[in-house]
């Protein structure tokens, strides 16, 4: 081999042995370099310090809306020791702009300002501040204003002559508190409720009361909810609330048999309640929990008028119509079992209600709560509820304030509040909630026009005075449906459904049950809603929406009585009237000029439709109402 082949062999040598070198060199490289990702991804998924708690998403029912006072009192399906029938309110307000939005978001800004007026000379104003602010310490207060001074609505049974202007001024202020501490958390708030309105704000020449009334409602309410880790480090939760109210009408509503000057003394009433519950995590995915309640209610009347009629469907008065007061008690007592599988959860339980005072002394009704994944966005659940619910002064203004305040309303009680649905979604954020129910109620708060009155002063129209509340006994079904729909912050879309067939037959002596499943004082049978927003730019906000609420009836009652010579009652009569269906077209739209400053306007009643919310009791014309916000 010559000299220059074996300085090229060895070159060759040379070459070969640097990349395989290089080559090692790179594999070794990679081989450290995914050594290290797996090294850092190894520290990102380490084994984990707790166990994450899954949380299910549950649509709220948004049918419909609710237009009125907020209220603690508010129910809706859960494991409250106090889970009774739920009732869908009737969201078209008397009078607009009538309903209060105390759920203001205070987290954005501290403080904030709402003002509006519109035509009928409708006033609305919003003002909040959150005087300390702080993660774990907040104090808010806020108040609110609606009234209505002009008008003269639009009423299918009342001709224009018989129609007055509707007015009322009603105001609440409330006081908020929140601190959390190491081992709980402390909430308090106060509320201050002024409403002064004319009867009905709708009917001319009533002789049997004066027009004006005023309602002043005070309220307090202080929560604990703590924690604690037992010796078995086992998780146990504990709450403790008490709440007081007191509610008074400025007058009362004469009784034609009154002595004297035939005034009637106004009625107050006070309520003292007490909660109180707590929640043993017994193992990794079962919970044990009893919950107490305890409430306390005393009223006087001036005088007390009794269900207009003694049948099965009527529950009379423990007491005498003469008598002026009366007081009584309710106590809960609610144990239940809650557990969690891989794809399902269940809550086992029972309310035992005990009464002093109020009708039945033991009462039992079921606490039960079922769900199940069927399937990636499919959710199958069972709810079956029960308890009662206590009607004070508040609620059942909160309700209409056109009502006798002179009436006595049993308590409802419901043995069953079944309901089956099933939750979709979401998907690409869609979601949907169909579901059917059926209910049992007594003492189911309804309406009934018409009373008894003396042959010689009988009156055309009387029964359209005012507003009566009785206790109806009544089961019935209901079927539904909430649909969501968001797509970016562009359009969302919310719809909802409830058709609960209402029995048209008059109540009488034959019926045990009215077969209804109650969807208001107005006995609709078919109420929905539809929302619809937009958002073509970061500043404007444009929005429709449509209530219908159909097959409206309400009942009546008339019975004569003799006065001259020995008193003798003739026999009463029964009947049914329907009221035209509600249609409420309605607009919004909002720019904010500045993150903190914006103006509004909204128009009601577009159609021009006209109906009555209760008889008598008119919706207004076409609104037209507009304003400011303002954020500090």
């Amino acid at each position: 081999m010559t000299t220059n082949m074996k300085k090229l062999s060895i070159l060759l040598m040379a070459c070969l042995a640097f990349a395989a070198t290089a080559q090692n060199s790179g594999d070794n490289k990679q081989q450290q370099a995914q050594k290290d990702k797996d090294e850092l991804y190894q520290v990102v998924i380490g084994d984990k310090d707790f166990v994450p708690v899954k949380r299910n998403v549950v649509m709220k029912n948004n049918l419909p809306e609710v237009k009125r006072t907020a209220t603690k009192n508010a129910v809706t399906p859960d494991y409250s020791h106090r889970a009774v029938a739920t009732v869908v309110p009737n969201r078209v307000p008397t009078m607009l702009p009538y309903g209060y939005r105390t759920a203001h978001n205070f987290s954005a800004q501290r403080g904030y300002l709402d003002l509006g007026a519109g035509s009928q000379l409708n006033l609305t104003a919003s003002l909040g501040y959150r005087f300390i602010d702080e993660e774990d310490f907040n104090l808010e207060a806020w108040a609110q204003h609606n009234s209505t001074w002009e008008g003269r609505n639009a009423s299918t049974l009342l001709s224009p002559k018989q129609r007055q202007k509707q007015r009322y001024n009603d105001n609440i202020l409330g006081l908020d508190l929140e601190k959390v501490f190491t081992r709980g958390s402390l909430g308090v708030g106060a509320r201050f409720h002024y409403d002064s309105f004319n009867y009905y704000g709708g009917r001319q020449n009533i002789t049997r009361y004066d027009n004006k009334q005023g309602f002043m409602a005070i309220a307090a309410e202080a929560v604990w909810k703590g924690h604690a880790v037992t010796p078995a480090e086992r998780q146990l939760r504990y709450n403790l609330g008490l709440r007081f109210e007191y509610g008074k009408y400025e007058k009362g509503i004469p009784y034609y048999l009154s002595e004297g000057d035939g005034k009637a003394l106004a009625a107050d009433e006070v309520v003292l309640a007490f909660d109180g519950g707590v929640n043993y995590q017994a193992g990794t995915r079962a919970q044990v929990g009893l919950d107490l309640g305890a409430t306390f209610v005393g009223n006087d009347r001036g005088h007390i008028d009794r269900p207009a009629h003694y049948s099965t469907i009527f529950r009379s008065l423990p007491w005498e119509a003469t008598d002026s007061r009366g007081s009584y008690g309710v106590f809960d007592i609610a144990p239940y079992f809650r557990f969690e599988g891989d794809n399902f959860r269940v809550s086992l339980g029972a309310t035992a209600t005990l009464s002093a005072g109020d009708g039945a002394k033991a009462l039992v009704s079921p606490r039960v709560k079922f769900d199940v994944d069927m399937a990636d966005g499919a959710n199958l659940y069972v709810n079956a509820l029960g308890g009662k619910t206590i009607h004070t002064l508040s609620s059942l203004h909160e309700a209409s304030r056109y009502v006798n305040p002179s009436q006595y309303v049993c308590n409802t009680f419901s043995p069953l509040d079944l309901e089956v649905g099933l939750r979709l979604g979401p998907w690409r954020d869609f979601s949907a909630n169909l579901f059917a129910g059926y209910g049992i109620f007594r003492n189911a708060v309804t309406t009934m026009y018409g009373i008894y009155f003396p042959v010689e002063l009988r009156i055309e129209n009387t029964e359209w005075a005012f507003a009566n509340l009785y206790n109806l006994r009544a089961r019935g079904v209901k079927v539904g449906f909430n649909i969501n729909y968001r797509y970016r912050d562009i359009v969302e879309v919310d719809a909802g459904f409830t058709f609960a067939p209402q029995d048209d037959k008059p109540i009488d002596d034959g019926k045990r049950y009215a077969k209804s499943y109650l969807l208001g004082l107005d006995g609709a049978s078919t109420v929905g809603n539809i929302d619809v927003t937009v958002r073509p730019i970061n500043k404007l906000s444009l929005g429709i929406g449509f209530d219908y609420r159909g097959g409206r009836r309400v009942n009546f009652y008339e019975q004569f009585i003799e006065l001259t010579g020995e008193m003798m009652a003739y026999p009463p009569t029964f009947s049914t009237r329907k009221l035209s269906d509600v249609l409420n077209l309605r607009l919004r739209a909002e720019y904010r000029i500045t993150p903190r400053f914006g103006v509004w306007a909204s128009a009601s009643n577009l159609l021009g439709k006209q109906w009555d919310v209760l008889p008598g009791m008119s919706c207004q014309n076409l609104g037209l109402m507009g304003g400011i916000t303002l954020n500090f």
